[in-house]
C-alpha cells in the first residue's frame, strides 16, 4: 500500500522503516525534508476548536485525513510492546473501509490500534500529544513509556484482536 506521512523527522522516518518492513510504500510530505530539528513543542499549534488534521482536511478535500501515530517516541514506534501488552494508537478520521485500513497500518506498526472516532477526535489527540510531550520531555518521564489499555469486558473487541472500537457518548452520534 501506498502511504503519505506528514513529516520527516525522527518519527516519520522510524514509522517509515516499520511499514516499508511490512510491505508499504512510504512518502514523505515536508516544507524540508532536510531540515529535521525540533520544533518548540510545548504548545497546541491551533488550540481546542479545530485540530491540525482538520486544517489538513479543509485544504485538500479530495484527501482523506486520520490523525495517528502522535501519542508515543521514536522509541516505542520501533518497540510498542510492553510487559502489560501493546502500547495504545487511537487513529481519528473517517470511517469506513479507509479507516479499517488505517488501523490495520497501526497495527502493522505494532500497536494497539483503537478508533477514537471522525477526525474531529483529533482535537481531543492533539492535546493528549502535548500532555506526553510534557511528560516525557519536561516531567523527565523519559521517551520509552506508553500508554497500555486494560479493560474488563473482552466482548468489545472486534474481529482483530489488534483493533478496538470505542463508542463513542450518545450525544456525539447524533
Amino acid at each position: 500500500m501506498k502511504i503519505a506521512i506528514i513529516g520527516a523527522g525522527s518519527v516519520g522516518k522510524t514509522l517509515g522503516a516499520a511499514l516499508r518492513a511490512k510491505g508499504h510504500t512510504v512518502f514523505y510530505g515536508s516544507h524540508d525534508p532536510g531540515n529535521t530539528n525540533e520544533r518548540n513543542l510545548t504548545r497546541l499549534a491551533l488550540g481546542f476548536d479545530t485540530s491540525g488534521a482538520e486544517l489538513l482536511q479543509s485544504q485538500a478535500r479530495r484527501a482523506k485525513f486520520y490523525k495517528a501515530f502522535n501519542s508515543s517516541g521514536v522509541s516505542v514506534m520501533t518497540k510498542p510492546h510492553f510487559a502489560d501488552g501493546n502500547a495504545v494508537m487511537f487513529v481519528a478520521g473517517p470511517g469506513g473501509p479507509d479507516k479499517k485500513t488505517v488501523l490495520r497500518i497501526v497495527a502493522d506498526v505494532g500497536f494497539e490500534a483503537i478508533d477514537a472516532g471522525e477526525l474531529k477526535a483529533a482535537r481531543l489527540l492533539e492535546p493528549l500529544a502535548m500532555l506526553w510531550i510534557k511528560l516525557a520531555l519536561l516531567k523527565g518521564q523519559g521517551s520509552d513509556f506508553a500508554l497500555v489499555t486494560a479493560r474488563r469486558d473482552v466482548a468489545n473487541r472486534n474481529a482483530d484482536p489488534r483493533v478496538r472500537v470505542v463508542h463513542p457518548h450518545p450525544q456525539e452520534a447524533k
